[in-house]
């Protein structure tokens, strides 16, 4: 519908869906003036991605990459994004012009890999589970094998492979029949070759009961994200909602309906989100001040970890069965999203929104930055991760190894004690 080329969803479509979860946790943040658990979150996430997820790929599947020219344009990128990222946070502000500074560098970096014109054999399974719903179709993608641009380094993997894979599989199937029933999916995305029409799901959708009970479950979640209506109103408004909802079914075309289900689809995991999002800042800051435990470690331990379960899943899996390039082309994007979205745009919008609210809109405002031994601490070890493992590639001729792997978890573990130690110091 786009017109992307396929190598391109690696870059875009992959991480703004993995991303999605941390724009909107730094968002609210970033509302509720958390900056350090902000930083914490992007930092400690960027760290996880460079360290626990690329060295998971070159552990599990190592390989070679043929055209390495992309890879290093991205390992670059990515470099100069945490140095400009380091510089801004010297003085423990992030100003207006800044903001624009860090907004400005996704859409660059979108500009320099879309000259990739290495292909991506993408199998048919891979182009549905990145078109569709990634959480539905993740058990369905993790069982299929696809064409590789790398050369394996190993022989076929071995049973400890399978048992992840299997791991895989069944978190993937939980989780999706956990939101099969909180968030609204269209017909269209569940015509995949494993369903028919007597499966769990196609009769499920179709009945009365269940169609009227998603109806209550999207209006409550807007009401209390947004509108926070009163009971009594709020009942004649699911009442109102399901009328038109069935009126919709029978006037309008099944694609155009399918449509309107898929925003439906994406405003209840947004709301969904933010729901989960506000419970946790609420209960991470209590925790913080019981614990005397800093906003900055619990957004590095907690927050980060918590949003890369799904690019730990995600982007793992499609290395391990697809192609281990591609999961690392979509941590590198990943990361300029977090920093360039995530902190750029968010804090654009909140100091813009601040300006407009109190009149003195002005290139003075700024967002203030805690700084501690323990930012620059994870600052400095994500930094030399980045550089070190691209001049480890360069030397070992772009070959991603176990021995890579390994020293890049040992880092994560390293940088994750030390600001612990530090904390409690």
């Amino acid at each position: 519908m786009l017109h992307l080329r396929r190598e391109m969803l690696s870059y875009v479509i992959i991480p703004l869906m993995n991303g999605a979860p941390d724009i909107v946790n730094s968002h609210l943040m970033i509302k509720s003036k958390s900056m350090s658990l902000v930083m914490g979150q992007i930092i400690g996430a960027n760290l996880i991605s460079f360290t626990v997820i690329v060295g998971s790929i070159s552990i599990m599947s190592p390989f070679t990459v043929n055209k390495n020219r992309t890879l290093l344009i991205g390992y670059c990128f990515v470099c100069i994004m945490i140095l400009i990222l380091s510089y801004v946070l010297l003085d423990g502000q992030i100003s207006f012009f800044e903001c624009l500074i860090l907004t400005s560098l996704y859409p660059i970096h979108i500009f320099l890999v879309s000259f990739d014109r290495s292909v991506e054999r993408f199998t048919a399974d891979l182009e549905r589970s990145i078109s569709k719903d990634i959480v539905t179709e993740a058990s369905y993608l993790v069982e299929n094998q696809g064409g590789n641009e790398e050369v394996p380094q190993t022989p076929p993997r071995d049973s400890s492979s399978h048992i992840f894979k299997r791991i895989v599989n069944v978190t993937s199937i939980i989780v999706d029949h956990v939101l099969f029933f909180l968030i609204p999916i269209s017909r269209s995305s569940l015509s995949h070759p494993s369903m028919n029409a007597s499966s769990f799901k196609f009769r499920t959708i179709s009945n009365f009961w269940f169609q009227l009970w998603l109806v209550i479950v999207s209006v409550v979640l807007l009401n209390v994200s947004i509108f926070h209506l009163p009971l009594k109103i709020l009942q004649y408004l699911i009442g109102i909602s399901f009328c038109v909802s069935r009126l919709l079914t029978s006037i309008l075309a099944p694609t155009v309906f399918d449509s309107l289900i898929n925003v439906t689809c994406i405003m209840n995991s947004l709301t969904l989100m933010a729901i989960i999002t506000k419970a946790l800042i609420l209960i991470l800051k209590n925790l913080g001040v019981m614990w005397q435990i800093s906003e900055y470690i619990m957004g590095l331990l907690v927050f980060s970890l918590v949003s890369c379960l799904n690019d730990i899943l995600m982007n793992i899996s499609l290395a391990l069965n697809y192609s281990p390039s591609l999961g690392i082309k979509a941590c590198m994007s990943s990361c300029c999203l977090l920093i360039s979205i995530g902190v750029g745009f968010n804090g654009f919008w909140d100091l813009l929104m601040t300006g407009i609210k109190t009149g003195r809109l002005s290139s003075s405002l700024s967002l203030p930055v805690t700084l501690t031994w323990e930012l620059y601490a994870s600052l400095i070890a994500l930094n030399l991760t980045v550089i070190s493992a691209m001049t480890y590639m360069i030397l070992n001729k772009w070959t991603l190894d176990r021995n890579l792997g390994l020293g890049l978890i040992g880092v994560w573990i390293a940088a994750t004690t030390t600001c612990i130690v530090m904390e409690f110091n």
